[in-house]
């Protein structure tokens, strides 16, 4: 097929898309958006695919893009009294869905909706005696549609004249997700001067780097050389390539000797385009996706652009609630409609785009909070410790359904043989603390303590248990014997009855009898 003519080219493509991005003038451009916010949409569409031409603007136009399709979708039923005529609008509803809302239309629609504030596409039904059934979503280019007042509608111009476009008539698909005049809030309106600076800051650079960035050869040559001579040497630097050579000849004086010496330059000048190019980026990337971290996060931000994960969780949760609603009011409310008659059966789509728990954090907040339960419930015998684990997300056996072997029981502490010289002092076998230091003992009364309160924990009634576990965690946690006799105090403080605090007071004479016991004997031997 031979070649068009350039001129004959020309007249086939828009004379808005032949020229250059530097070569668009701003009267263009404004003009554009101008006719875009009166409801116009002719010059719309090709000003948005030049912003697209941007790779800025592309990636974050995709990503906002991709976070909203990646989301699984599902059909759900609406939310009737009649749950089998529900089920059934449903069910017949999730048969043709994923071959016609397919995800290139959904991207089409959502490209448009980003970009114009305003999307268009065009229901296909295949029609028989029973049944309406959709079977293609169809998006049209914004260029062929404006917005009427004269007929309070979007009007389409096509082969067969103008027609009006009313969303959710059965045919129509009008994607407005900021409301009336919706057009008015796209991204086309606020990024536009900004592509044209970006464009120009690279073409301004580019200029830079050619003209500044190679450095220049300045060829000096004797006085009185000819201008043949003159010609050859400058013909050979000029041929100088990126592993050229060049012979320099020297006479005796520098009147009468060729030089050559490079010139560059080390100015700053390039950081004014990096610093807009950088201002730039961020104005877009704040525009599109709500938030700038995930596209400059350098370092300690990495963790922080994970959570945040590129689209501003808001904007995310917006996309999906403004696509169910267009979706479930242009194309699934009239085909109810259409094949059942009433609208309340329409099912909805979703999306789930909640973000995921962190289960790290999640276990690590949980392990807190029981530890911070443990240390209560042996501060104070009320502390209900069964309940907490329920609201922790445990789930308890009932009483009756635990075996006896499962009881929680307080293991013995094994006696530690002492060292020789603790026992030729007559102090007797050292045991270890269940819940201290390893390498700290107790005399024998402390162990005899223990003894103690585990015979009157098995002859308890019921109704004290409680009393005497906290008895026992007193016995099991302290470092020493003032330390064990300042816990019972504590815990007396706190008893919920008159019995419960005789108790106590007993278990502290006991305590003190024996400690002051294990003294005396402790006196003895050294003496």
């Amino acid at each position: 097929m031979p070649a068009l003519p350039l001129d004959a080219l020309r007249q086939l493509v828009p004379q808005a898309w032949q020229g250059r991005p530097h070569q668009i003038s701003v009267e263009a451009i404004y003009g554009a958006l101008s006719a875009h916010e009166e409801g116009d949409f002719s010059q719309s569409g090709w000003l948005g695919r030049l912003l697209l031409r941007d790779d800025r603007i592309a990636a974050c136009l995709d990503t906002r893009i991709n976070a909203l399709l990646s989301y699984r979708e599902e059909v759900e039923g609406a939310e009737i009294d009649d749950d089998a005529e529900e089920e059934m609008v449903r069910d017949a509803a999730r048969e043709w869905w994923p071959k016609v809302a397919t995800e290139s239309a959904r991207r089409a629609l959502e490209y448009d909706k980003c970009l114009y504030g305003v999307g268009f596409a065009e229901v296909i039904y295949s029609r028989s005696a029973r049944l309406w059934t959709p079977v293609a979503i169809k998006p049209w280019d914004v260029d062929s549609f404006r917005w009427s007042d004269w007929d309070d509608c979007y009007v389409v111009q096509t082969q067969d004249g103008q027609q009006k476009v009313k969303h959710g008539d059965g045919r129509w698909i009008v994607y407005e997700p900021y409301g009336a005049r919706s057009w008015r809030s796209g991204f086309l309106l606020s990024l536009a001067d900004k592509w044209l600076m970006r464009q120009w800051t690279w073409r301004d650079w580019a200029r830079f780097t050619e003209k500044l960035g190679q450095g220049v050869f300045v060829a000096s040559v004797p006085a009185n050389a000819s201008d043949v001579a003159k010609g050859k040497y400058l013909a050979q630097v000029q041929r100088i390539g990126s592993n050229g050579a060049v012979i320099v000849p020297k006479g005796d004086t520098a009147g009468t000797s060729y030089g050559l010496d490079l010139v560059t330059t080390n100015g700053t000048g390039f950081q004014n385009f990096e610093q807009f190019t950088t201002a730039l980026n961020v104005t877009i990337a704040v525009r599109i996706l709500g938030q700038n971290l995930t596209t400059e996060a350098q370092g300690g931000s990495y963790a922080a652009a994970n959570v945040q994960d590129r689209v501003r969780g808001d904007l995310l949760q917006w996309d999906a609630q403004c696509e169910s609603t267009a979706l479930h009011t242009g194309i699934l409310e009239p085909w109810t409609v259409a094949n059942y008659g009433d609208a309340v059966l329409s099912p909805w789509t979703c999306r789930e785009t909640d973000p995921p728990e962190d289960e790290k954090a999640k276990a690590e907040t949980r392990k807190l909070k029981i530890d911070t339960l443990v240390a209560a419930s042996a501060l104070s015998p009320r502390v209900d410790v069964e309940h907490e684990l329920e609201k922790l997300g445990f789930d308890l056996l009932n009483k009756s359904d635990v075996p006896e072997s499962a009881a929680s029981v307080t293991p013995p502490v094994p006696p530690i043989a002492a060292p020789e010289e603790a026992l030729s002092m007559g102090r007797g076998p050292l045991v270890r603390l269940a819940g201290g230091n390893p390498a700290r003992f107790l005399h024998a009364g402390q162990t005899w303590a223990n003894g103690l309160v585990d015979a009157a924990t098995e002859l308890s009634a019921p109704e004290v248990s409680k009393i005497i576990l906290s008895i026992k965690r007193a016995a099991k946690d302290a470092s020493g014997f003032e330390d064990f006799r300042m816990r019972l105090i504590d815990l007396a403080s706190e008893a919920p009855s008159k019995a419960s605090e005789e108790m106590f007071e007993r278990a502290i004479l006991l305590a003190v009898g024996q400690g002051t016991y294990s003294a005396s004997l402790e006196i003895d031997a050294g003496s």
